[in-house]
């Protein structure tokens, strides 16, 4: 049976196992000379005193940068779970502060977007939309939607059908299929009616009854 090497601390005068001492390899007997509870007191008590000094702040920055390039994966991988975790339990503050970052640049966004679709890969998205709902169109039974029937629509519309905001600058008329051209609906006066483009796009190819939560029609 072997025996448990025992040594006393520096710091707190205890005789304790050579377990209870992190190892050193310049010490005689190749552990510390404090044992590592001492150990992890002093370096709290050294963090609470040079908290706010320059030295210990860079010391910190430059050990953080170093230590983030050899474990760059393990980062990655832990960042990735954390936000995952966050996006999970944060569903409607998300949308909500999305939503408040977008009022706030609707000019800034609609700059970028007209300047996005000059670009080769704006150019080549606006196509395939508009071959898309060609084929919608083409695979319509009833496609008899005049541009007078449109005129009407725009010109009496006053709110939004969806969230019965009224509409302004900000919030845009845009025409919108009650049941989606997708979904084997027709292109009719019927299937017609005028929604602000925040909604329009929100709605996106759902029947309204699917993204108003089964609710039916609410504002005409």
């Amino acid at each position: 049976m072997e025996l448990i090497k025992q040594k006393q601390c520096s710091r707190c005068y205890e005789l304790k196992p050579s377990s209870e001492f992190y190892k050193h390899p310049t010490s005689k007997d190749k552990y510390c000379y404090i044992c590592k509870n001492c150990c992890k007191l002093y370096g709290k008590n050294y963090i609470i005193l040079n908290k706010k000094t320059e030295k210990y702040k860079k010391r910190k920055k430059e050990y953080m940068v170093k230590w983030r390039k050899e474990n760059l994966e393990k980062v990655r991988t832990q960042s990735r779970k954390a936000n995952e975790k966050y996006r999970v339990s944060n569903v409607e503050k998300i949308k909500k502060r999305r939503k408040e970052l977008r009022e706030i640049n609707i000019e800034k966004i609609r700059i970028y977007m007209k300047a996005w679709r000059q670009t080769s890969k704006g150019k080549l998205s606006e196509k395939k939309k508009d071959q898309s709902k060609r084929v919608l169109l083409k695979n319509c039974v009833i496609n008899d939607l005049t541009t007078k029937q449109i005129q009407i629509l725009l010109t009496k519309a006053k709110r939004c059908a969806i969230c019965n905001k009224i509409f302004n600058k900000k919030r845009r008329k845009t025409l919108d299929h009650i049941v989606p051209l997708a979904q084997g609906d027709n292109n009719t006066w019927l299937n017609i009616q005028v929604a602000c483009m925040q909604c329009n796009c929100r709605k996106s190819a759902r029947d309204y009854t699917e993204f108003n939560g089964g609710q039916i029609l609410m504002f005409v």
